[in-house]
C-alpha cells in the first residue's frame, strides 16, 4: 500500500480526534518503510564489499594491469575503484543511504505530530479555540448581557 507523507504529517486542530487515531498506524507504516530501507542498505553494502574484494583479487591476479600498467598497489586500489560494476553498486549504496536518512527524518516528523497532537488536545481542553471572532476572550455571562443589551437597543 502506497502512502502520502505529505498527507500523513498534516495536521488540523479540527481534525485531531483523527489526527489522534491515525498516528499510531501512520507511525508504524513509515517505521515499517524505514526498517525495510535499512535493510536494503546493508543488503548492498554487503554485496559492495563482495564485489570490491573479487574485483580486486581479478586486478591482482593480472600479470599486467590494463595499458600495460605494473600492479602495484596504488594502480590496483585506482582500477578497483574505477571499475564500472564498482562505481555502479556505489551508488546503489548512496541512494539507499539516502532512503533511508530520509525515511529516517518522516519518522522523527511524525514524532513531532506526536507532540503536536498532545499540545493542541491540551489546547482544547482548556478552551484555547473559543475565542470569539472579534478577538477578544469573554466568558458566557459577558456574551449573555451584550445578547440582551443588543435586543432591548433594537427595540
Amino acid at each position: 500500500m502506497e502512502r502520502d507523507f505529505e498527507k500523513d504529517k498534516s495536521l488540523s486542530k479540527y481534525h485531531i480526534d483523527t489526527a489522534s487515531e491515525q498516528q499510531a498506524f501512520i507511525y508504524h507504516y513509515w517505521s515499517e518503510e524505514l526498517t525495510i530501507a535499512k535493510d536494503k542498505l546493508e543488503a548492498r553494502k554487503d554485496k559492495l564489499d563482495l564485489l570490491l574484494a573479487q574485483t580486486e583479487l581479478k586486478y591482482r591476479a593480472m600479470d599486467k594491469l590494463p595499458g600495460d600498467m605494473k600492479a602495484t598497489e596504488g594502480a590496483i586500489k585506482v582500477f578497483v575503484s574505477t571499475d564500472e560494476e564498482v562505481v555502479k553498486a556505489k551508488e546503489k549504496v548512496r541512494n539507499s543511504r539516502r532512503e533511508v536518512n530520509t525515511l529516517q527524518s518522516a519518522v522523527t516528523s511524525l514524532e513531532h505530530k506526536k507532540y503536536q497532537i498532545d499540545n493542541l488536545t491540551k489546547l482544547y481542553l482548556g478552551n484555547y479555540f473559543t475565542i470569539p471572532a472579534g478577538g477578544s476572550k469573554q466568558d458566557a455571562s459577558t456574551k449573555d448581557i451584550n445578547k440582551k443589551l443588543n435586543k432591548k437597543g433594537a427595540n
